[in-house]
């Protein structure tokens, strides 16, 4: 009897303890043992590689959708107040989002107390969406999350067809990206109907689950071709995040127009006008404070319309308003720096871009042969957007 039940105990080193510190992400973005597969991957180089030579959507129009309900923020997330975690990831998103994607357009949602509102229009201003998010807090929302209701409001700004062209311009991508943390959602009726509305408008919905995995939205993002990521950490939350930035493939099935665009001029400083986009988002009633004239802005090159960002659709003559500074920083997704190789036996023990030591094994550019640290691969990639070595040749 002793020795059976010796043979029954197990050796604190034979035993796994906190079973879930030892979670890593699969090929299929689930969840295994560390065992089975390797740290995560990062999310940015698969899409940099699955989008080589494939054509972009370079106008993007998307839809921010952040679940601010009761059970999407009780509990902490990486030893972190998730309220807080939320709003820190947002704003590097949106920052990184305008400095990669100049003529794309953005609006937030926030889904609570069994609706969904929206906190900022579709629009290409930086500042007001930072400042609503800043803006957010625990006392101001709570209740649960409603999927049917978001996904309907989403739908409404980036519309469903040229009947109903929505807020967004029918030549622009329509992608919609959803920071759920809940388990659940207060809809009573099946979201069929608004998933093949969602699905028929040819609308991507792309989804990050703070929590576990759950059914109804991997099946959202399966139906819509969009992607659902579930993070283990906060680096995998930063970079789950910063991959929704690089431009997605231009789908197949996506009708191409020619964009008739003008470059817009400084308008009158001392002529105060109205903000149209302004009223049309928030049109003027009882409940709604009136809107107030404006100074400055742009002007639409071909009818005038005074214009308060850009880029912009301007909203009498649907002329696409930019600046060249913002063509000239699209140009660079046409022509990416191509993705380095690993070598083993380098030429040189510095680096060409920071002059110094490698400390691992470096990375080489293909076209010019020069070698680089695993520091300075990222920031050509994703900040200067063009080799040191290849334009020291040319």
């Amino acid at each position: 009897m002793l020795e059976e039940g010796k043979s029954n105990l197990v050796k604190r080193w034979g035993r796994r303890d906190n079973i879930w510190d030892n979670l890593g992400v699969g090929e299929n973005n689930d969840l295994r043992l560390v065992q089975e597969t390797e740290q995560w991957d990062s999310e940015v180089e698969k899409k940099k590689k699955a989008l080589l030579n494939a054509s972009r959507g370079l106008i993007r129009s998307l839809v921010l959708i952040l679940d601010l309900s009761t059970n999407g923020l009780e509990m902490r997330l990486f030893n972190q107040n998730r309220m807080k975690l939320i709003q820190d990831q947002t704003i590097d998103f949106i920052n990184d989002f305008f400095v990669q994607n100049p003529l794309s357009q953005l609006s937030i949602l926030a889904t609570y107390e069994s609706t969904c509102r929206i906190l900022t229009p579709l629009s290409c201003n930086v500042q007001d969406h930072v400042k609503k998010i800043k803006s957010l807090s625990l006392e101001d929302h709570g209740g649960e999350p409603s999927l049917e209701s978001s996904l309907s409001i989403a739908t409404a700004i980036l519309g469903n067809g040229e009947k109903n062209p929505g807020l967004a311009q029918i030549s622009t991508t329509k992608e919609v990206l959803i920071v759920y943390g809940s388990l659940t959602t207060c809809d009573n009726s099946p979201i069929y109907k608004t998933l093949n509305l969602v699905r028929d408008s040819k609308i991507k919905v792309s989804i990050i689950g703070l929590g576990a995995k759950v059914f109804v939205l991997e099946k959202i993002a399966a139906e819509t071709k969009g992607e659902y990521f579930v993070p283990v950490s906060i680096e995998h939350l930063h970079d789950i995040f910063h991959s929704f930035v690089i431009p997605p493939e231009f789908m197949l099935n996506q009708r191409r127009y020619f964009i008739p665009f003008g470059f817009a001029s400084l308008a009158s400083p001392t002529v105060p006008s109205f903000d149209v986009f302004k009223l049309m988002s928030n049109p003027p009633s009882k409940t709604n404070k009136p809107e107030t004239p404006q100074y400055g802005g742009y002007q639409c090159p071909r009818c005038g319309t005074r214009v308060f960002s850009i880029p912009c659709f301007c909203p009498v003559c649907r002329d696409f308003l930019i600046s060249p500074a913002y063509l000239k920083r699209t140009v660079c997704h046409l022509t990416p720096v191509p993705l380095f190789v690993s070598e083993e036996s380098p030429d040189t023990d510095h680096c060409f871009g920071c002059n110094m030591p490698f400390e691992e094994i470096p990375c080489r550019c293909p076209k010019c042969n020069k070698c680089f640290c695993k520091k300075c691969d990222p920031f050509i990639h994703e900040v200067l957007q063009s080799c040191p070595g290849c334009y020291d040749i040319n």
